[in-house]
């Protein structure tokens, strides 16, 4: 499209029309939420949701060590303390025990992560929570669409955020949201995006407030996205279907065996094999661990520095968590996939295990 061509599109499609607020509706029709908020970012969004809550500097938030940074940089912006758990062997899933153990009068939150789509014990998850008085906060980032029991994941908790950045599922190029039922919180995270900035003048700046706001056009595209949702959700699905065909009889190389949701191709390695990403990362097969270098959260440098400067008391335990993640082959696929690039990523895949 030619610059002149865009700017009358615009002005035709784009400029008069609250694209953010239609954005907003159409969320909470899909996802059956009493309110949603658009946001820049999925890590805005989880910022927000924090503030939301309440959390303050030296409060304690319950995390999985199985996610990405930037789950965790919004409890470090705050100042409060992040709390890591192990997963479960061969599970993203927490390891509840050392969840409960770890439980003090600090701690006011906890962030399920559903790492390429995958749903956490939701039962298990609220039965603690209303154990011990704990807000769940959703980090769905990489699982719109995905399900548990039949409901969609992000709608669990007191806040479910989400990620518009290009490569999920519906995407903007960039952007966020945060879905929720409580109208306190809705109002605050109405605010909290854009300066503090009340309806009512005279109530403006009552907290310190935020610049993430979605832009118009990046709603207008997100919407269009968001109506082909169920269209990209069976196409993964087909993709991994595919690659699961031609992949799983070699060498007892099965699928994740919770993988329902289909955001990634999924394999589990009997041994540890972050060689064999790495290299299927220099033949052009990206996946999270070989290319991103994925690895327990609370071994970045920048999160051991910060828990150094808070002081931080808690045991870290890595071992489920080192465990999947050397031996878990997760391919990061997008919309676009086609033939072609299946084919190639398989033949990579079977020359790489088969030498």
């Amino acid at each position: 499209m030619k610059n002149n061509e865009f700017i009358e599109f615009y002005k035709d499609k784009i400029e008069n029309v609250n694209w953010v607020e239609q954005f907003e509706e159409s969320l909470k029709i899909k996802f059956n939420s009493k309110y949603a908020v658009a946001c820049s970012s999925g890590t805005a969004a989880i910022h927000c949701a924090l503030l939301a809550l309440g959390i303050k500097a030296g409060d304690e938030i319950i995390v999985p060590n199985l996610t990405v940074v930037m789950t965790i940089m919004p409890i470090i912006y705050i100042g409060a303390t992040p709390v890591f758990v192990d997963c479960k062997k061969d599970s993203i899933d927490f390891d509840y025990n050392d969840l409960e153990a770890k439980i003090t009068d600090k701690t006011k939150a906890i962030i399920p992560v559903y790492m390429w789509g995958l749903p956490y014990n939701l039962h298990k998850l609220k039965e603690i929570s209303n154990k011990y008085n704990l807000k769940i906060i959703e980090d769905a980032c990489q699982a719109q669409g995905s399900k548990y029991n039949n409901k969609y994941l992000g709608t669990f908790g007191e806040m479910g955020c989400f990620s518009l950045k290009d490569g999920k599922l519906v995407s903007a190029g960039e952007g966020g949201y945060i879905l929720t039922n409580n109208e306190t919180y809705y109002n605050k995270l109405i605010n909290l995006r854009n300066h503090y900035i009340s309806y009512n003048p005279d109530n403006s700046f009552e907290m310190v407030g935020y610049n993430y706001r979605l832009t118009n056009i990046q709603a207008y595209i997100a919407l269009e996205n968001l109506k082909n949702m169920d269209v990209y959700l069976t196409n993964r699905k087909d993709i991994c279907l595919k690659f699961y065909k031609e992949i799983v009889s070699l060498k007892n190389l099965l699928p994740y065996q919770e993988n329902t949701n289909y955001f990634s191709p999924l394999f589990l390695f009997p041994k540890e094999n972050i060689d064999i990403f790495k290299n299927l990362s220099q033949n052009q097969v990206i996946n999270s661990v070989g290319s991103f270098g994925l690895r327990p959260a609370s071994e970045r440098l920048s999160i051991k520095n910060y828990l150094k400067k808070v002081d931080y008391k808690h045991s870290i335990k890595t071992t489920n968590c080192k465990s999947l993640l050397a031996r878990l082959l997760a391919i990061t696929i997008n919309n676009n996939y086609n033939n072609k690039k299946i084919e190639a990523d398989i033949l990579a895949i079977k020359g790489e295990i088969n030498e």
